[in-house]
């Protein structure tokens, strides 16, 4: 396949939170936002005017948990402006066309199917796959830019080593067409994509998790979320691992169908186990 459209670019983020629901474990989450070439700085324009109109200094990185010690909206007695200004950036991010792939592994199943591999290198498969199918899809390219992990650069050369593989070759099932060069990463407070990617991801995770939070935002980065030909999120834009989360694309993103390979059914659905007949949150 030769993949000819625009070049898109791929901002990616990691989240883990502890889940609130019933049977829930910790969620591991890796989230993106993709933005075609020519809305990359119109958006970083867009986020920087947002810190201006919220009067906070643009070297301040927006952080969906930052450090209570160091964080400048504690320090400065600003919290009250988080909300509406996590807000008004999802408002941008949509209007500037991002879309949001996330895969969320729940390691109350650890070791189910795993083959080996760590909960974290099977998100990262999840997310390329997903990525790889929504641009070729479409017919457009792209790269990934992760957030800088952490550790020295031994610790960072090997991690980006390991996703050499996906880059070049794909995976068993998607083969690697429209990613065009190797994983790159950068220092998240220097960009505002990657603090996006914080934050949609975050939103995501917290939202799943049962947190308030994140399910005051969840409805702002549903209309964000690739969809298949179906219509829906679930399997294209939002990967959920292990099946038995699948319940909680109704009750958080208000799906009403899943549709894998053509076949479909409702949901909530009971045979799913977890989730089936309620959120699985106490009630408040």
């Amino acid at each position: 396949m030769i993949l000819g459209g625009l070049m898109h670019v791929v901002f990616v983020d990691d989240s883990k939170q502890k889940g609130r629901r019933e049977a829930m474990g910790n969620l591991i989450t890796l989230g993106a936002v993709a933005f075609a070439e020519d809305k990359v700085r119109p958006f970083a324009e867009a986020f920087n005017a947002r810190l201006d109109e919220f009067d906070v200094p643009r070297e301040v990185e927006l952080k969906w948990s930052p450090d209570s010690k160091t964080d400048w909206f504690r320090k400065n007695k600003k919290t009250s402006i988080i909300a509406p200004l996590r807000e008004a950036i999802l408002a941008d991010a949509l209007a500037h066309g991002c879309r949001v792939v996330a895969a969320v592994w729940d390691d109350e199943l650890a070791g189910l199917g795993m083959r080996n591999q760590t909960a974290e290198q099977w998100v990262i498969r999840f997310l390329f796959e997903r990525v790889e199918m929504m641009l070729q899809n479409e017919g457009h390219r792209g790269i990934l830019v992760f957030d800088k992990p952490g550790g020295d650069h031994r610790a960072e050369d090997a991690w980006l080593g390991e996703t050499a593989d996906l880059t070049s070759i794909g995976t068993e099932f998607v083969k690697s067409e429209a990613i065009v060069i190797p994983v790159l990463t950068a220092p998240s407070h220097r960009h505002p994509h990657l603090q996006l990617a914080d934050l949609v991801t975050g939103v995501v995770t917290a939202a799943l998790a049962g947190s308030k939070y994140g399910m005051a935002l969840a409805n702002m980065v549903t209309p964000m979320f690739h969809r298949n030909y179906y219509g829906g999120i679930g399997g294209a834009g939002l990967k959920l691992y292990p099946d038995s989360l699948l319940n909680l694309l109704h009750w958080v993103f208000e799906e009403e169908r899943f549709v894998r390979n053509g076949m479909g059914f409702a949901l909530p659905a009971p045979a799913l186990g977890r989730f089936g007949e309620n959120d699985g949150l106490a009630p408040s």
